[in-house]
């Protein structure tokens, strides 16, 4: 059943146009961002899906194939942000930490705990002395298929 999910969103994924949703990642437009990512969410996953690691997964996947580099996982800094969205192009990176709850009271500052544990880690030190001239820091928070977002940028 996984394997049919998972296959299933890599295909609707594919299939839906990422431009809006990558233009408000880039420019910081949470409000945006928050829409397209809850809309995405509400039409290709079952709640019972959301668990954390399914959230961290839902979020490197839009992203892959979409000409960014893509990690997941790896230590930066003090910590290790959830995912890494890299544009070569624009010397830009994005830090991503993905939260899910299961209290509605904890979802709308759930965001902002997560970008707080991206700048309180110093995951972009390395990438400041790489000379990346974009830095930004999201927070995603998830409460069943919702999502709220906190965004801060280092230019």
């Amino acid at each position: 059943m996984k394997k049919i999910v998972l296959r299933y969103f890599a295909s609707f994924v594919r299939h839906c146009d990422r431009n809006s949703l990558f233009s408000a990642f880039w420019s910081g437009d949470a409000a945006l961002l928050e829409k397209l990512v809850t809309d995405i969410f509400e039409r290709s996953i079952s709640f019972y899906d959301s668990h954390p690691s399914f959230c961290h997964g839902f979020i490197a996947g839009l992203f892959i194939g979409s000409g960014y580099t893509v990690q997941s996982n790896k230590e930066f800094g003090n910590g290790r942000p959830d995912v890494v969205v890299i544009d070569e192009k624009t010397s830009s990176v994005a830090l991503i930490d993905v939260k899910r709850t299961d209290d509605p009271k904890r979802f709308a500052k759930l965001a902002g705990d997560a970008e707080r544990q991206i700048r309180l880690g110093e995951y972009a030190a390395p990438f400041k002395l790489d000379g990346y001239l974009h830095i930004s820091h999201w927070g995603l928070a998830f409460y069943k298929k919702q999502c709220r977002s906190f965004f801060t940028a280092i230019w």
